[in-house]
């Protein structure tokens, strides 16, 4: 299986998703094969990871150091089995844009069954808002597992 995690500008909320879901597979000997992606809908290509996610991220033990954003393209859409978004919006237009892939384009807390609301960008917002939003994150990633080995 191939998931898609999508923010805005892959610096942020979708690195940080792909980051904690690896480790967490990484960690799970009963997994099932998980490939984890992520892309922003407005990245400019080749954009480091934003120094409060290197961060945030280090206080995980995780690197992000290598993480070079990518911008979502079709290929991309057509490759993976599960699109997880941060927010309504980003769901919204990928699923107008691609209706053959409308069933399997969801926001991340929807699929986590955790209620059905975005994951709010903490570009800009300091540490505290990207430690918050990581442990948001990770428990999310953390709900979506067992879903996925079924």
């Amino acid at each position: 299986m191939k998931i898609l995690f999508v923010c805005s500008g892959n610096t942020c909320r979708s690195p940080m998703a792909q980051a904690l879901m690896q480790k967490i597979l990484e960690e799970e000997s009963n997994t099932k094969e998980i490939k984890v992606f992520s892309a922003g809908l407005h990245a400019v290509s080749g954009q480091r990871a934003s120094k409060e996610a290197l961060e945030t991220m280090r206080q995980y033990s995780i690197d992000l150091s290598n993480h070079r954003a990518q911008a979502l393209n079709r290929q991309l859409i057509e490759d993976v089995d599960l699109i997880l978004t941060m927010t309504h919006m980003q769901c919204m237009q990928l699923r107008n844009n691609n209706p053959g892939k409308k069933g399997f384009i969801y926001t991340l807390s929807e699929y986590a069954r955790a209620g059905d609301y975005d994951v709010d960008d903490p570009y800009g917002l300091g540490l505290g808002e990207y430690l918050r939003t990581a442990e948001e994150l990770q428990k999310m990633v953390r709900r979506i597992l067992p879903l996925l080995n079924k």
